[in-house]
């Protein structure tokens, strides 16, 4: 595996299937084994118990939470068992905050509801009840995931993955739900020439993008000439020719964009 696309994936879920979230962590390592070398995709998993740092004084628990971990994420899994979850930042529970924080950054969640038998020791109606009200509401947004067994479950997770890094391959950069780029080259094995398309797939004009570096193989290959500023109408690609780039190295393509008055900082691995 020359070059291999890194995403983080946030792992969300209530108290209550708490051995589960080491199932969906076991699921990924075990896709990086089996998949990571031939498809160029290595999924690191994030959790708030072991990758939230406690602070005091910057705000609610859940806010914390979805700052250090879902606006980091790549990829969203978010499960149920038989509760919903503590409510938490006018959301129903903090779960379903997760979930909603990664769709407002423009990552689509993957959501599953087990199909377990419920256990009579510890049921919580009024949570039972909370959690099929909000399960009612995701059938309108897409399709949910079941599972009854830990196998299940695995195999659901391996699914995602896959759908994920297939996504992740074919150089996709999202901001929201409206800005979306498709970052693609193009060699000419013999002159060493490579074009380094960006294809607006959002429905938004993006505006203000300026390519900031450019490697490839450890070697630097950014020139002013690529640094100029682009706007690209949806549906519309923007093109820049990089010179002297070995045709099978993929490149670490560097990148700013302007959304609003902000300015996001991110870099893609462009094969």
């Amino acid at each position: 595996m020359r070059g291999a696309v890194l995403a983080w994936v946030a792992i969300a879920s209530p108290g209550d299937v708490a051995k589960e979230r080491d199932v969906v962590e076991d699921s990924i390592y075990r896709w990086n084994q089996s998949h990571s070398s031939d498809r160029g995709v290595v999924f690191l998993s994030l959790r708030w118990e072991r990758d939230v740092v406690p602070v005091i004084g910057s705000g609610p628990a859940q806010a914390i939470i979805n700052q250090e971990i879902i606006r980091r994420s790549d990829v969203l899994i978010g499960f149920f068992g038989s509760r919903v979850g503590t409510a938490a930042l006018g959301s129903v529970s903090g779960t379903v905050s997760e979930i909603e924080e990664a769709q407002s950054n423009g990552v689509t969640p993957h959501v599953f509801f087990s199909t377990k038998a419920i256990p009579r020791h510890g049921f919580d109606p009024a949570q039972f009840a909370a959690l099929e009200s909000y399960r009612e509401s995701l059938r309108s947004q897409g399709l949910l995931g079941e599972f009854g067994s830990r196998e299940q479950l695995r195999d659901l997770v391996g699914r995602c993955l896959t759908s994920e890094a297939d996504r992740l391959k074919d150089g996709s950069w999202s901001l929201g739900a409206k800005i979306a780029l498709r970052f693609r080259a193009v060699r000419d094995s013999g002159a060493r020439v490579v074009q380094l398309s960006m294809r607006n797939v959002g429905g938004s004009r993006v505006e203000g993008l300026v390519v900031s570096s450019l490697r490839c193989g450890g070697r630097d290959l950014f020139s002013p000439s690529l640094g100029r500023l682009m706007t690209i109408e949806p549906s519309h690609e923007a093109t820049l020719s990089v010179t002297k780039a070995p045709p099978d190295e993929p490149l670490t393509v560097g990148f700013r964009v302007h959304d609003g008055a902000l300015v996001v900082m991110d870099s893609m691995l462009v094969r």
